[in-house]
């Protein structure tokens, strides 16, 4: 089903470049991680996927978007006709996918720390080198006096926009 709408959107034309790149891209995919029968399928297309060599598509603003096109269907007709390639795409995607499946099996998972960790980042310890927020808020209207919002601003710089 997935590839009866890929072969469909090999079809489309002119400002439907994305669908063509897209359906392109998803069958290099599965190529590295797809079935076998996938590369079958690719081979029995090939000649579809290689007229695409010709794409041309120039934007409104005269960029050249069929170039993506051409060098995607060209790079995948040359892979799909390499088995010795298919072969090292697909244990290269298959190590990747190993190597992330142990990854977030461990719960060793990449997650970036609030910025307020970070040194000079609005920080615990930007106090001491910039003087604390409280007293900012003080100075400029904050706890002891009374609270700045949007609609103290609107009130007090009205007059400065009105004309």
């Amino acid at each position: 089903m997935i590839l009866t709408l890929i072969w469909k959107r090999m079809n489309d034309t002119g400002k439907n470049w994305w669908h063509v790149y897209k359906a392109l891209t998803v069958l290099e995919y599965l190529v590295a991680s797809g079935s076998e029968r996938v590369i079958d399928e690719i081979r029995e297309h090939a000649y579809q996927i290689s007229i695409l060599s010709s794409f041309l598509y120039i934007d409104s603003k005269g960029r050249d978007q069929g170039n993506n096109v051409r060098r995607k269907s060209q790079s995948l007709v040359i892979l799909a006709n390499d088995n010795d390639r298919v072969a090292e795409v697909r244990q290269k995607a298959a190590a990747n996918r190993e190597k992330f499946r142990s990854i977030s099996s461990t719960g060793g998972m990449y997650r970036p720390r609030p910025y307020s960790d970070f040194e000079g980042c609005g920080g615990k310890h930007d106090e001491d080198r910039y003087g604390s927020r409280d007293h900012d808020r003080d100075i400029y209207g904050g706890r002891n006096g009374r609270e700045w919002n949007r609609d103290d601003d609107r009130y007090r710089y009205g007059d400065l926009y009105s004309y």
